[in-house]
């Protein structure tokens, strides 16, 4: 009978997470399936450590302070701090997993594993159902039968909700959960993000222990980057173009106008307790890590760094970086799954007495 129990425990468990990970197949309802994954998974809430309260209440302190100044702007508020700072509770669940029952974070390796592979056959039926049969997908958040029309391919999106979100998610976890990059290149073929693929050129130099492997590697990916644009005229895909240098000097002169745009608007005040975003298109912008920055000003990004910094360990490192690459750009953390998969791997700092869950597949 216990083991009854604690097996109903355990898949309830992973039906909670994979119903936060697909939460954008539900198109409207993603955010109550994200509230229900949620509510549900602190319910199994145990256990947590001295310096995460002490972190809590230092934040806890800080958005106090933020009501105090901004009291008329509640809803705002609560909303930000939803999207920024959602993954914060997800981490609670996970950290109470591994400290109240240890052997259970073995479990949740091989359940990312089993989900990894799961998204990524969703991303391709996604793929081909859209080009085929010009499905239109819940998940895509917009109107894209013009181009199908046109005869242009349709990238995937997948599980988050965006082409760059899903590469950068399933790059990430692959760097964990698996030694090979097939995943990574099939997810890439699929979902084509500019994004996607410099997390994966960082994540071979990251991994990279021989100095004549990069000499080698990174003149041929500064000619692919130099030739993409006439493959993507060649064979009709103007996704590619979004791999030429032209595309990322384009993304680089654009972010740095948004930055002198900012600095001649934000006052000294917000500068430092940031400011609550008023408009809702500014949570999934094109620039997060500024977004991020005029929400929270420089004591609310100096804290998610500290909390960051210090969960990081030769487990997670590699991937934490892919992740925060990613997120400088598109809301890969603060993503609806992401903050699920950001949570995850955060929690997998310090734990020695685990061993790391791979494979050469």
């Amino acid at each position: 009978m216990e083991n009854f129990v604690q097996s109903s425990r355990a898949t309830s468990k992973y039906f909670l997470l994979f119903l936060g990970l697909s939460s954008y197949y539900a198109e409207s309802l993603s955010i109550v399936l994200w509230v229900t994954s949620l509510v549900f998974l602190l319910l199994f809430f145990r256990r947590t450590t001295t310096s995460f309260l002490i972190f809590i209440c230092t934040l806890t302190l800080y958005f106090l302070a933020r009501f105090h100044l901004e009291s008329d702007k509640l809803v705002h508020l609560i909303q930000d701090i939803r999207y920024f700072w959602g993954f914060i509770f997800f981490y609670i669940f996970f950290l109470s997993e591994r400290l109240h029952n240890p052997p259970a974070e073995n479990h949740y390796h091989v359940f990312f594993k089993i989900v990894v592979n799961v998204l990524i056959v969703l991303l391709f039926i996604e793929f081909l159902t859209s080009n085929l049969f010009s499905f239109q997908w819940p998940n895509r958040q917009h109107y894209f039968l013009d181009e199908i029309s046109a005869g242009a391919i349709a990238r995937a999106y997948g599980f988050g909700g965006n082409a760059t979100v899903t590469s950068v998610l399933v790059i990430s976890l692959t760097t964990i959960l698996y030694q090979g990059y097939i995943r990574d290149f099939l997810t890439l073929s699929l979902a084509v993000s500019a994004t996607g693929w410099i997390a994966l050129l960082a994540k071979f130099i990251l991994k990279q222990r021989r100095l004549i492997t990069l000499i080698l590697v990174l003149p041929i990916a500064i000619l692919a980057l130099s030739f993409s644009g006439d493959a993507a005229n060649a064979i009709d895909y103007p996704a590619l173009h979004r791999l030429s240098i032209n595309y990322f000097l384009y993304i680089g002169e654009l972010k740095l106008n948004q930055i002198y745009s900012v600095i001649g608007q934000i006052d000294s005040l917000e500068f430092y307790v940031g400011q609550s975003l008023r408009d809702s298109d500014l949570r999934s912008g094109d620039f997060q890590a500024l977004d991020f920055f005029v929400f929270n000003g420089l004591i609310g990004t100096i804290l998610f760094l500290l909390f960051v910094l210090t969960r990081i360990s030769k487990k997670n490192y590699i991937s934490v970086i892919l992740l925060l690459i990613g997120t400088i750009h598109y809301q890969i953390i603060f993503s609806l799954s992401g903050q699920i998969i950001f949570a995850w791997i955060l929690t997998l700092t310090k734990s020695d007495h685990l061993a790391t869950v791979t494979t050469n597949k």
